[in-house]
């Protein structure tokens, strides 16, 4: 009886707020914003702006080595806050042993460009490559990606 009361009310509760969301969502804040990543629908949304990251799902902010936090950098050149964002997903492949322990790989690298006058994705790109967000990446990535 517990099991039927239980069940009803899931289905009760899909059916009153719609189908169950399975979004998920990365945050970045920097310079008094909250931008937000669709991991599944590779999508930026900065409260004024909603941006195309111009990949594929999944992708996810480059991440500070074997940490959860998301790396930037600052170039005082451009007067901006860099991210990074891997996406076009890899699937699992023993070529590329990072592939089997991680689900957070990726082919493509964009830069996001924050400043303030907002953000901004550029066209520049990395492709063909194997990336995981919480491996981290090179300097010289961010520097190539934003200028």
């Amino acid at each position: 009886m517990m099991y039927k009361l239980l069940i009803s009310f899931v289905l009760a509760s899909v059916s009153a707020f719609g189908c169950a969301s399975t979004e998920q969502h990365e945050t970045l804040e920097i310079m008094d914003m909250k931008i937000l990543l669709n991991t599944s629908q590779c999508t930026i949304n900065s409260g004024s702006q909603n941006l195309s990251t111009g990949t594929e799902a999944n992708c996810f902010f480059i991440k500070e080595n074997n940490s959860s936090k998301i790396r930037t950098k600052y170039y005082k050149d451009i007067d901006s806050h860099v991210a990074l964002i891997v996406g076009n997903s890899l699937p699992k492949n023993r070529e590329y042993p990072l592939t089997m322990q991680r689900d957070d790989c990726g082919s493509t690298i964009k830069a996001l460009i924050i400043n303030k006058n907002g953000v901004k994705i550029t066209e520049k790109e990395f492709t063909k490559t194997v990336t995981c967000a919480g491996v981290g990446s090179d300097e010289k990535e961010f520097y190539i990606l934003s200028h």
